[in-house]
């Protein structure tokens, strides 16, 4: 099965994909947030450079 990518997908060449991230985990022992930043790719049209991710986890 191949999978279909959106149509604004770009093809990386031999460079890596490098990001950076700051984040804060285990807040209420809950939840998490990280600060994403992109080191590579920074030239290609509709890229964001930077993000917020959230996630939820359970820790006990």
């Amino acid at each position: 099965m191949l999978f279909r990518f959106p149509s604004e997908s770009h093809i990386m060449t031999k460079r890596p994909y490098w990001e950076a991230l700051v984040g804060i985990h285990n807040i209420f022992k809950l939840f998490g947030a990280d600060y994403v930043h992109r080191l590579t790719y920074k030239d290609l049209p509709n890229v964001d450079k930077w993000g917020i991710r959230f996630n939820f986890m359970m820790s006990f």
